[in-house]
C-alpha cells in the first residue's frame, strides 16, 4: 500500500530528474550532428526527459486534484483515493505528452489528432477505473 508521501516523493523526484536532465540536454547537447543531420540520440534523450517531467508533474497535479475531488481517482463516497492511481494517471499524462511531441516532430499534429489522443487517454483511464 502506497502512502501519499511516497507518491509525492516519486512524482517530485520524476519531475525534478526529468526537468533537470531536459535543461541539460537542451542547453548542452547540440540537436544537429556536424554533418547537418539530426542528432537522434539527443532527441531521444530529450523525449525521455520530457516523459519523466510530464509524468512527475502529472502525478503531482493528480494528487492535488484527488485531495479535493476523490472521485477523479475512482474513489466512492466517503473513501480516500489511492495514491497509486495518481501515479498511473501521471504515466498516462506522460504517454499523452510523448505522443503529442512525436506527432509534432513528424509534422502530423493537428487539432483532430490532439483531440483524439486526449480522448483516448481519458477513455483508457475510465476503463482502468471501471475495472477496479
Amino acid at each position: 500500500m502506497m502512502t501519499r508521501t511516497q507518491a509525492t516523493a516519486i512524482g517530485g523526484g520524476g519531475a525534478t530528474l526529468g526537468g533537470g536532465l531536459l535543461v541539460y540536454v537542451v542547453l548542452r547537447v547540440p540537436p544537429l550532428l556536424p554533418d547537418g543531420q539530426a542528432n537522434k540520440a539527443a532527441l531521444l534523450l530529450a523525449l525521455i526527459c520530457l516523459l519523466l517531467l510530464a509524468g512527475g508533474l502529472g502525478a503531482l497535479a493528480a494528487l492535488a486534484l484527488h485531495k479535493r475531488w476523490p472521485g477523479l481517482a475512482g474513489a466512492r463516497r466517503r473513501t480516500r483515493s489511492r495514491p497509486a492511481v495518481a501515479l498511473r494517471q501521471g504515466a498516462l499524462i506522460a504517454l499523452w505528452a510523448g505522443i503529442i511531441v512525436l506527432l509534432a516532430y513528424a509534422r502530423m499534429l493537428d487539432a483532430a489528432y490532439f483531440i483524439v489522443t486526449t480522448l483516448l487517454m481519458i477513455l483508457l483511464e475510465a476503463f482502468w477505473q471501471s475495472r477496479s
